[in-house]
């Protein structure tokens, strides 16, 4: 019946799937794309904050290791700590970053620290950091951290 359909019709409106248009109907808004502006300084973090968005990261990982080769050319040492984060918005998975920095200047380095930024995080012992991210090569492991459950709804993920 029509009431069913301007019920279902609103919540979807309500939920920000779609926009209805007086005289004009109900259009699906377009998923919102995130890019990451590695040219801006501040990291992802503020750059969501500026556009009004609420970043939420999950340490997953903060380990003593080997920087590879590329990593430690651009932080000058092998001595590092290997941190991995899953970064949400609107808990929906937007990225996995893999970091290395450098132990040497980070020697108290905590997942607690580095909860909201690891660039905040520097900035509060006194580095600044220079440049922006460096991709490297990604590992087989990384589309296994992004990919959502398998009891997960479409409404989820």
């Amino acid at each position: 019946s029509r009431s069913v359909v301007r019920q279902a019709l609103a919540e979807l409106a309500d939920t920000g799937l779609i926009r209805r248009h007086q005289g004009r109907g109900s259009v699906v808004v377009p998923t919102r794309v995130h890019h990451r502006r590695a040219s801006q300084a501040g990291g992802l973090h503020r750059q969501l904050a500026a556009a009004g968005e609420q970043l939420r990261t999950v340490v997953l990982d903060l380990e003593p290791a080997a920087a590879p080769d590329a990593a430690a050319a651009v932080i000058g040492t092998t001595d590092a700590w290997r941190i991995e984060r899953l970064r949400y918005v609107d808990d929906v998975p937007l990225v996995f970053m893999r970091s290395w920095v450098s132990r040497l200047l980070f020697p108290d380095l905590s997942a607690e620290a580095i909860a909201d930024s690891l660039l905040d995080y520097m900035r509060t012992t006194g580095v600044v950091p220079v440049g922006g991210p460096h991709a490297l090569p990604p590992s087989p492991d990384v589309l296994l951290r992004m990919r959502p459950p398998a009891t997960a709804s479409a409404h989820s993920v």
